[in-house]
C-alpha cells in the first residue's frame, strides 16, 4: 500500500503541475508536440523513457482490485509501457493519433482533465485535505 500511495502522490502532483502548465501555455505545448514528432531520435528516446517508467510502475504496482485510484495507477503504468513500445517500434501509429487529437482546443480540454485526475489522486491518498 505504501508503494501505491507513493506512486499516486507522484502522479497526482505531476499531473496538477503539468496540467496547469499545459493550460497556461497551450500554444507552446502544441509546438513542442509538433517538434517532438519531427525528431526520430527524440521519439525513440521518449519511447525508452516511457517504457522504463511503465515497467517500474507495473513491476512495483500491478493492483486491479481495491480503491479506484489504485486501479488508475495500474492503468497508467500499463499505458506508459505500451506507449513506450509503440514509440520505439511503431511510432507512425501514434504520430497519426497525435496529429488528430493534439489540437490547441483538445490540449485545453486535456489539461483540465489532467488537473482533475491529479487532484483526485492527491485527495484519494490524503495528500492534502483542502482539495
Amino acid at each position: 500500500m505504501e508503494t501505491s500511495v507513493f506512486i499516486a502522490e507522484i502522479l497526482g502532483l505531476a499531473w496538477v503541475i503539468v496540467g496547469i502548465g499545459m493550460f497556461l501555455n497551450t500554444k507552446h505545448i502544441h509546438g513542442v508536440i509538433k517538434e517532438f514528432w519531427k525528431r526520430e531520435a527524440l521519439v525513440y528516446f521518449g519511447g525508452i523513457f516511457s517504457l522504463v517508467i511503465g515497467l517500474l510502475m507495473v513491476l512495483s504496482h500491478n493492483v486491479w482490485e481495491g480503491q479506484p485510484w489504485q486501479i488508475i495507477v495500474s492503468v497508467v503504468g500499463w499505458a506508459a509501457l505500451v506507449k513506450g513500445y509503440f514509440l520505439m517500434f511503431s511510432p507512425d501509429s501514434l504520430k497519426s493519433l497525435s496529429k488528430k487529437f493534439h489540437t490547441e482546443k483538445n490540449l485545453n480540454i486535456a489539461s483540465v482533465v489532467i488537473v482533475a485526475l491529479g487532484i483526485y489522486l492527491l485527495n484519494s491518498v490524503g495528500f492534502v485535505s483542502w482539495f
